[in-house]
C-alpha cells in the first residue's frame, strides 16, 4: 500500500488493452459518507479485520482501533510491520520487514508470542499473508518459494514450489490463491496460481492482467487487483477461469482490495476507493477526494479505509441494497379469482373442492378465498381474471429480497399484483390482461418463466 500522495484524480484513458473506467465516473465524498473518521498519528496502512475492529500497521507498531474509540485500544511493538496481516489460531500475523520475519502476536493479551525467521519475498513489504487448511501461508522467497507453517509448532511444514516474483496470497474455496506479479516494470501479463492444500501442489496457472498484486476470496469468486493496467479480475474457483476483467482506473503502485458487505471494495491511489457489485461485475460507487494509497477491510457491518498519507482511518456503513434473486417461477395454468366473505361464516365446501391452487385467509374483516375461476358461485362476491406465477421454492424463512426481486420489476413495468405466501414460498397474482408483459418483464430481470 505504501506510496506518495498524489495530485488530483484525473479521469483518462487507462493502459493499453482496458477500457475506461465504468461509470459512476464522479465520486462520493468519503467525508462526508464516514460515519466515523479518526485521525491517526505516525503512517496507518496495512489492515486485519477482527470482528468489528481493525488492527493497522504503523511506525515500530500495530494498533487495534474501534470506531467508538478516540484512541488505539491496543499497541504492540514491531519494528518495521509489513504487508496485509492474518488473524487466525488467536493471534495477529503480521510481517517484520526489518529482518524478514513473520510475528504471531496474542490477540487478546496484545503481546509478542513468537518471531519466525521465515524470509520475505517482497522485503519492501507489499505481500499478504494467508491462513487456512490449519496453516499460515506466506511467500518467502522472491524465487518462487510459498512457506506453510504449522500454527502449533510455529514452523514451516512445506515449501512449496510457485512462479517467481511471487508476493501475495489468500485462502478460499478450499484453496491457497498466489498472484504471480513478475519483474519490477516488466509490465507484462501476470497470473495467479491456485494451490491445493491436500498435495502441496499448484494445481492451476490462471493468466489475469497486468501486474497483479494484492487479492481477495468472498462474494462468489476470487478477486485479483492489476496493478498496471487498473483493472480487476474475477476469478470462478468453479472452473479456475477469469469470468469478468473490471476496469477500476486502479493502476499504480500499491492499492488494496477485500470482500464484504455484498461489494468488493478497492483501494487505490487514483481513486480513494471503488465499490463493485459482484452481481453485475461492475463499479457501482466511487468515493473521494484521492489520498494517496492505504488499505481497505470489511470488519462486521463497517467497512474500514486507511489513508496513510493523511493520517486518517475512515469508517463507512456502506448502502447495500436488498439482494436481488434470480427465480424460477411458474405461470400455473387456467385463471383464478378473488373472493370475499362475511368475517364470520364458515369456510364454504366449494373453497375445499379439488386439488388445485386455493388460499383461504380469515381477518376480522373478512374472509378471502382465492380459488379456480368458476369454482365460487355466482352469488359470491368475486373478482375473477387473474393469473397465478408461482415462485419455485422452498425457501428458508431467514432469507430475505426473494418477493421483492420479483414485485420490482413489475412494479416498474407497470402491472399490478397481489401476493401470497406459504410455508415453502411466495406466489405472484397479476391480470390475465397483464400477463403477457408480466413474463417478458420478469425474464428481462434475470428471472426464468415456464408454463404448466
Amino acid at each position: 500500500m505504501k506510496s506518495k500522495l498524489l495530485p488530483l484524480y484525473l479521469a483518462g484513458v487507462l493502459a493499453s488493452g482496458v477500457a475506461e473506467p465504468q461509470e459512476p465516473s464522479s465520486f462520493s465524498a468519503i467525508a462526508e459518507r464516514a460515519a466515523y473518521t479518526m485521525r491517526v498519528p505516525g503512517y496507518p496502512d496495512f489492515l486485519v479485520a477482527d470482528e468489528d475492529a481493525v488492527w493497522t500497521t504503523n511506525r515500530g507498531r500495530i494498533e487495534k482501533w474501534r470506531h467508538d474509540r478516540p484512541e488505539p485500544v491496543a499497541s504492540v511493538p514491531v519494528p518495521k510491520p509489513c504487508g496485509a496481516m492474518e488473524i487466525g489460531f488467536g493471534s495477529v500475523w503480521v510481517a517484520n520487514c526489518q529482518d524478514s520475519s513473520l510475528y504471531r502476536i496474542d490477540r487478546q493479551a496484545a503481546r509478542v508470542e513468537a518471531v519466525l525467521p521465515t524470509g520475505l519475498a517482497d522485503q519492501r513489504g507489499e505481500l499478504s499473508i494467508a491462513i487456512g487448511a490449519g496453516s499460515v501461508w506466506l511467500l518467502t522467497d522472491q524465487s518462487g518459494v510459498l512457506s506453510r507453517i504449522d500454527p502449533q509448532t510455529n514452523r514451516i511444514t512445506a515449501r512449496i514450489a510457485v512462479a517467481p516474483y511471487s508476493y501475495a496470497a489468500v485462502f478460499g474455496f478450499g484453496a491457497v490463491w498466489v498472484t504471480n506479479t513478475g519483474p519490477a516494470k516488466a509490465d507484462t501479463i501476470g497470473s495467479v496460481q491456485r494451490v491445493d492444500p491436500g498435495t502441496n501442489r499448484v494445481v492451476a496457472t490462471i493468466p489475469v492482467g497486468r501486474t497483479p498484486r494484492f487479492l481477495a476470496s468472498g462474494e462468489g469468486g476470487i478477486w485479483v487487483l492489476n496493478q498496471a493496467d487498473g483493472s480487476v479480475s474475477r476469478i470462478d474457483p468453479g472452473s479456475n477461469r477469469v469470468v469478468a476483467t473490471i476496469p477500476v482506473g486502479a493502476d499504480g503502485t500499491g492499492g488494496d482490495i477485500a470482500t464484504g458487505s455484498d461489494r468488493v471494495w478497492v483501494r487505490a491511489k487514483k481513486v480513494l476507493l471503488a465499490a463493485i457489485d459482484p452481481a453485475t461485475n461492475r463499479v457501482v460507487e466511487r468515493f473521494g477526494p484521492p489520498a494517496g494509497s492505504g488499505a481497505v477491510r470489511v470488519a462486521g457491518s463497517l467497512v474500514w479505509v486507511s489513508a496513510h498519507d493523511v493520517q486518517t482511518l475512515w469508517v463507512l456503513r456502506p448502502r447495500t441494497p436488498a439482494k436481488t434473486w434470480r427465480l424460477n417461477l411458474r405461470l400455473m395454468n387456467g385463471r383464478f379469482s378473488v373472493c370475499r366473505l362475511r368475517p364470520g361464516e364458515d369456510i364454504p365446501a366449494w373453497a375445499m373442492r379439488g386439488s388445485g391452487f386455493a388460499s383461504i385467509t380469515r381477518t376480522a374483516e373478512e374472509l378471502s378465498i382465492v380459488c379456480a375461476e368458476g369454482q365460487a358461485p355466482e352469488s359470491t362476491k368475486c373478482e375473477s381474471g387473474w393469473r397465478l406465477f408461482k415462485i419455485e421454492g422452498p425457501f428458508d424463512f431467514t432469507l430475505t429480497g426473494i418477493l421483492v426481486s420479483v414485485a420490482k420489476p413489475l412494479n416498474d413495468a407497470g402491472v399490478s399484483i397481489l401476493a401470497l405466501s406459504t410455508y415453502d414460498t411466495d406466489y405472484v397474482m397479476v391480470k390475465a390482461t397483464d400477463a403477457d408483459t408480466a413474463v417478458k418483464t420478469l425474464t428481462s430481470a434475470g428471472h426464468t418463466v415456464r408454463s404448466e
